[in-house]
């Protein structure tokens, strides 16, 4: 069982709420922001019923994540933050791109 969904989830660029920060793609979507606050996302439907089939151990078909946590025991080939070492030049780009807008160099 995962602990994380207890103690927090994640926004993801576009707006919508995770249970996890390794959720890059949006799999497990729990709401979106530009809709709903985000505690309404924490304390929403989609989040309780995690919870529930968390306790359960029904995890079938639920989480990407029920494949293996990237996070809780990431494998090898992964070492920056559980970011996919391909995507991290893409990442790192968009950033730097993205930082005079932020107010950075």
């Amino acid at each position: 069982a995962c602990p994380k969904i207890w103690r927090s989830m994640a926004i993801i660029a576009d707006g919508r709420g995770v249970p996890c920060c390794a959720d890059f793609y949006g799999e497990f979507p729990l709401g979106d922001t530009r809709e709903r606050t985000i505690l309404e996302i924490w304390n929403g439907p989609e989040m309780v019923e995690l919870r529930r089939r968390m306790i359960a151990r029904d995890l079938t078909g639920v989480l990407p994540c029920a494949r293996g946590c990237d996070v809780l025991t990431p494998p090898p080939e992964l070492y920056h933050f559980g970011i996919p070492q391909e995507l991290i030049p893409e990442s790192l780009l968009k950033l730097r791109r993205l930082m005079p807008r932020l107010g950075g160099a």
